[in-house]
């Protein structure tokens, strides 16, 4: 993660532990497969992976180096691209 006032690790931890609150409280847990389960968790684990704290349009604009690989979605394609590397 990178080291910026939002997209840091207390944002990962909250947003996995209410993934986990929400499949417990709503009974989802029970009606998709742990495969499922473990899936959604992984998601909300990597969902801002290397978030750099700006938009993919500011990126986009910026001309940064990440824009010219990956145009549309820009961060959405690159927290899943870093996450499946790691």
């Amino acid at each position: 993660m990178f080291d910026n006032p939002y997209h840091n690790w207390c944002h990962v931890v909250d947003v996995a532990q209410t993934a986990f609150a929400l499949l417990l409280a709503t009974g989802a847990a029970g009606r998709h497969s742990p495969l499922e389960r473990f899936a959604l968790l992984c998601a909300s684990l990597a969902h801002d992976f290397e978030h750099p704290g700006v938009t993919s349009h500011f990126l986009s604009s910026a001309g940064a180096e990440l824009a010219g690989a990956i145009r549309s979605t820009l961060l959405e394609k690159h927290h899943a691209l870093r996450a499946f590397e790691v």
